[in-house]
C-alpha cells in the first residue's frame, strides 16, 4: 500500500539567485549584490522533530529528491509574464536573462535528475547542499529560474513498504499570499490530485532494437 505526504514551502527572497533577488528600500535598480544562500527554508527550529520525521524517516543523514525537467519548463512558461512584466520588485531586469535560462533548461540532457540535501539549523530549519557532492550541484537548475516569494517548494514523500522516495516540484504561484504556519505537514490528497500529472503523448522512431522500449 502507497501513503504520500506532501510539504510546501515558498522560496525565500535571502535564497534566492542574485540575479533575481528583491530590490529593497535604499537599494539601486540596476546593481547586483552577492547573496543567494545554498539552502531551502522549512520552518520553525521549534518543530525540528517533525520536520525530521518527514524528511529523515529512518534516520539518515541527507534526503535525495527527484526532479522533472518538464516540471522546470513548465514552471518557465507559467513564470514567463512575471519575467517580462514583474508585479514585483527587481534588483535588475529579469527579463534579459529570461531566453538563456530557458535554454539551458532545455539543454539539461537527463528528463529526471536527483538532488541530494542535509539538514541544516540555526535558528531555522533547512535544506542545504552537502559540500563536494554531484548531486546537490544539480540544484542549480532550480535556484538559476526561480523567482522568490512567487514560487512554492512542493515536497512529495512516497511510501511504499518500508521504501520512500521523495519528489520536488516548483510550482509557481503569483498570487502566493499562503504563509508558511498555514502550510502545514500532515496534508493528504488523492494520488492524481497531488503528483499533478498532465498527459504527455510522445512518438518514438526507429528500428528494431534501439532501445525505444527503454527510453518509455
Amino acid at each position: 500500500m502507497m501513503e504520500y505526504e506532501i510539504l510546501i514551502r515558498s522560496l525565500k527572497d535571502s535564497a534566492a539567485h542574485s540575479k533575481l533577488k528583491l530590490l529593497k528600500e535604499g537599494e539601486t535598480f540596476g546593481v547586483e549584490k552577492p547573496g543567494g544562500e545554498k539552502r531551502i527554508h522549512i520552518g520553525s527550529i521549534t518543530d525540528e522533530e517533525k520536520w525530521d520525521r518527514f524528511f529523515f524517516p529512518k534516520k539518515e543523514t541527507t534526503v535525495t529528491v527527484i526532479v522533472s525537467k518538464l516540471d522546470l519548463i513548465k514552471y518557465l512558461l507559467e513564470a514567463r509574464d512575471e519575467y517580462f512584466h514583474p508585479q514585483q520588485s527587481y534588483r535588475l531586469d529579469i527579463s534579459k536573462f529570461y531566453d538563456e535560462l530557458y535554454t539551458q533548461t532545455l539543454n539539461i540532457r537527463e528528463e529526471t535528475f536527483k538532488i541530494r540535501f542535509e539538514k541544516n539549523t540555526d535558528k531555522r530549519y533547512y535544506l542545504s547542499r552537502p559540500k563536494d557532492d554531484s548531486l546537490s550541484r544539480n540544484y542549480q537548475y532550480i535556484s538559476n529560474i526561480c523567482l522568490p516569494l512567487i514560487t512554492n517548494f512542493v515536497f512529495l514523500r512516497v511510501k511504499e513498504d518500508d521504501t520512500y522516495i521523495f519528489y520536488l516540484k516548483v510550482e509557481f504561484n503569483s498570487n502566493s499570499n499562503i504563509s508558511d504556519k498555514e502550510r502545514d505537514l500532515d496534508i493528504y490528497k488523492e494520488k492524481d490530485e497531488l503528483l499533478n500529472i498532465d498527459p504527455l503523448q510522445q512518438i518514438f522512431y526507429g528500428a528494431p532494437g534501439t532501445g525505444k522500449s527503454h527510453k518509455i
